[in-house]
């Protein structure tokens, strides 16, 4: 009788590498531990900055208050995608499952790789807006503090807008059912938005730098 066909993995693994299709390593316990800690601590002050503001305060939220929300709102959004990611098997090497599997969750993996590529770029746009607004709040009497903010808030807007459609074009899967078809342009773009992000992270930073050492 014909011995049963070894079964294939969805992607080639790299020379000398041997498909483990039994017990996998897989990142995602890892991650998803990442994930939950991270969204909690948010999730916590978040929670605390609107209740001290309303109970304590005794004030309306305000715009930078709304759009902190949003974005948390957002972020949590993410978390839930990426636990239902890893809930369906994702986390382990391409090669290390097999090729029927891959392409059973294919619609799923697609679906959430746009979703979170999207979602991403707009938690940090409100995000970030919410600060700069902050800053606008405390330090806008001055038009020279009042520029750069609004250079900031531009920034924001143009680069997570463009970074949105880049992933949902560009670095969308040309065939959600193809391994081949992520990664690579996916990785580039996520990693050119990680560099400007980093630098606006830091722009972020200076800005109240620079109106505090001019207090008198």
């Amino acid at each position: 009788m014909p011995s049963n066909p070894s079964p294939t993995p969805a992607l080639r693994p790299p020379a000398g590498v041997t498909p483990n299709f039994v017990n996998p390593a897989s990142r995602a316990p890892g991650v998803i531990a990442a994930t939950a800690v991270i969204s909690a601590v948010m999730l916590l002050f978040v929670l605390a900055r609107v209740y001290a503001k309303v109970a304590y305060a005794r004030s309306q939220l305000g715009w930078e208050d709304t759009f902190c929300v949003i974005g948390t709102m957002l972020s949590m959004t993410i978390a839930g995608v990426i636990f239902r990611l890893f809930r369906s098997g994702v986390g382990k090497h391409t090669w290390d499952i097999r090729d029927d599997v891959f392409r059973s969750q294919a619609d799923l993996l697609a679906t959430s790789v746009r979703t979170i590529s999207t979602v991403y770029n707009f938690a940090m746009i409100f995000t970030k807006l919410s600060i700069l607004l902050l800053l606008h709040r405390l330090f806008g009497v001055t038009r020279r503090a009042k520029i750069w903010i609004n250079i900031g808030i531009a920034m924001t807007l143009i680069i997570h807008i463009i970074g949105a459609i880049l992933f949902l074009t560009v670095g969308a899967p040309l065939d959600a059912r193809e391994p081949a078809s992520y990664g690579t342009r996916t990785n580039i773009i996520g990693i050119v938005m990680t560099t400007i992000n980093i630098f606006g992270d830091i722009y972020i930073l200076i800005l109240p730098l620079t109106e505090v050492v001019r207090l008198q």
